[in-house]
């Protein structure tokens, strides 16, 4: 049934009413909504159906077998997509089942970060028990999280919600398909293995500090040299870190802290500061600033002499920085 409305027509503003109006037909609802809405409806009853009685097997084949009907009417033109808001699910922008943000399945979801679940066109009828079996399997974050790790669903594509939303005026989220997890190849292993071992000198630390609750090493020599060859490979992020933990573990000695401040400034002459700044990337200057900052106030006031006189174009940023540091 289409609904039709008078609005005034410009071309006679005199005479009867008739004439100064026209017909025009309201928008009619979006394809097959009252379809997706069963078939969500229907989706919901097989969820507590099976969840509130697991040992009847009769009221779960009723079930299953109306969701099937159901879904497979509402993806027959197209997919079905049930967008997962904070608190509801949803067909376009209206709430069609409304949830706590920690109800199963779909708060949990929700939770987990999915913002959208298609049903593909003509989604069979075999792969729904399967699809109402698995959800009614999340019953905690652990599982939610689990369950959208694991999802090889036939015919199921789940998009992640990018903006979080709360009101239907915020309808224009952008979503993101979920990567899906491939088998890693063994050379794809050795390589990331590779990479997260690469920085030996930064695991050697954090080793060396794990050490020194036991007393087993010369902690002076072997932290001397690991600072020195950071240093050496321009790790000034990973130095910042190791000058940082030794001012705040217990088991290193005054007298080491000393030595290793007192290396890092002696590296840290006007000469190789000015190297730094004038080859750093932004974000190569903004460790040298946090290495600089652990040297202490006379450092970090000739770090700040050299930065204004280069005029760099960072050196605004940077001597806002260092002035942070000097007011402390």
């Amino acid at each position: 049934m289409t609904l039709s409305v008078l609005i005034p027509s410009p071309r006679r503003q005199h005479g009867s009413p008739r004439g100064r109006y026209k017909m025009v037909p309201l928008p009619e609802p979006p394809e097959n909504h009252v379809a997706h809405r069963a078939a969500v409806l229907a989706l919901h009853n097989a969820l507590c159906t099976l969840r509130q009685h697991p040992d009847q097997a009769p009221l779960a084949r009723t079930a299953l077998r109306r969701c099937e009907e159901e879904l497979g009417t509402a993806t027959a033109h197209g997919p079905l997509t049930l967008g997962l808001r904070l608190t509801a699910v949803q067909l376009g922008a209206e709430d069609v089942l409304t949830f706590a943000a920690n109800d199963a399945p779909f708060g949990l979801l929700r939770l987990a970060g999915i913002g959208q679940v298609v049903l593909s066109k003509n989604f069979a009828a075999e792969n729904v028990p399967p699809l109402v079996q698995s959800l009614v399997k999340v019953t905690d974050e652990a599982s939610a999280e689990r369950w959208v790790r694991d999802q090889s669903l036939s015919g199921v594509l789940l998009r992640a919600a990018t903006l979080d939303g709360t009101t239907p005026d915020e309808a224009c989220s952008e979503w993101a398909r979920l990567a899906i997890a491939e088998p890693t190849s063994e050379i794809v292993s050795a390589l990331i293995a590779r990479d997260q071992a690469s920085n030996l000198p930064a695991l050697a630390a954090q080793q060396c500090l794990l050490d020194l609750d036991r007393e087993c090493i010369d902690h002076d020599t072997t932290l001397a040299r690991l600072l020195a060859r950071m240093l050496e490979r321009r790790d000034l992020a990973t130095a910042s870190w190791l000058l940082a933990e030794v001012d705040h573990h217990e088991g290193v000695a005054p007298s080491t802290r000393r030595l290793l401040h007192q290396q890092a400034i002696d590296r840290a002459d006007n000469a190789w500061l000015q190297h730094h700044l004038d080859h750093g990337t932004r974000d190569e200057l903004m460790n040298l600033t946090a290495f600089v900052m652990q040297l202490g106030e006379r450092a970090a006031e000739r770090f700040a002499d050299l930065v204004a006189a280069a005029s760099h174009p960072f050196s605004r940023w940077l001597s806002g920085l260092l002035g942070h540091q000097n007011r402390q």
